[in-house]
């Protein structure tokens, strides 16, 4: 449960602004390199945040939810939580399931990440995950806990790369979000 909560953390606030837009100008087709190189600027901008000796936890939550509302896809991730459901409802109930789900998420896992502060992300591996997306694979290592392997899910949206899914000890985000 601890792993879990780090990595869902981690994974939220790790996106950031800046980052997505940068990759946004040079972006054509999806490479890993691309996908490994966006989840790594993403690791060093959240280890940045985390570990700026000078701030809050309430400033940190704050840039560790900007972070995370740039480089998660909400709409992809709304749609794959309510699963069938989401083409029986209503365009406004479905606007109104995106933005409740969002608040929601980016309130939890800000919240929960601003606490951490010595950590460090390297990225390991990066593959083919399906027709469309990359799965960049990393560790974050905390001295005073044991190594954990996050999975990132990149997928192009329009001009910039998104994050889709996170997995963390074999557990993925979206699947746990579907099934609360």
């Amino acid at each position: 449960m601890f792993y879990r909560q780090i990595v869902f953390a981690i994974f939220i606030i790790i996106p950031t602004i800046s980052s997505s837009a940068s990759f946004g100008a040079e972006l054509g087709k999806l490479t890993p390199e691309r996908a490994e190189e966006f989840i790594d600027q993403i690791g060093r901008e959240f280890v940045s945040i985390l570990q700026a000796p000078e701030q809050k936890n309430s400033s940190r939550e704050l840039k560790l939810r900007a972070l995370l509302e740039n480089t998660f896809d909400f709409n992809t991730i709304s749609r794959v939580t309510l699963g069938r459901t989401w083409k029986k409802i209503k365009e406004e109930k479905r606007i109104e399931y995106r933005k409740l789900f969002q608040e929601s998420f980016l309130h939890k896992y800000s919240t929960k990440l601003a606490g951490y502060r010595k950590l460090s992300f390297t990225v390991i591996d990066t593959k083919t995950a399906g027709k469309r997306d990359m799965l960049v694979t990393t560790v974050i290592a905390r001295p005073e806990a044991k190594d954990v392997k996050v999975g990132w899910r990149v997928r192009r949206h329009e001009e910039t790369l998104m994050i889709l899914d996170i997995v963390v000890e074999d557990l993925s985000m979206l699947t746990t979000q579907r099934s609360e």
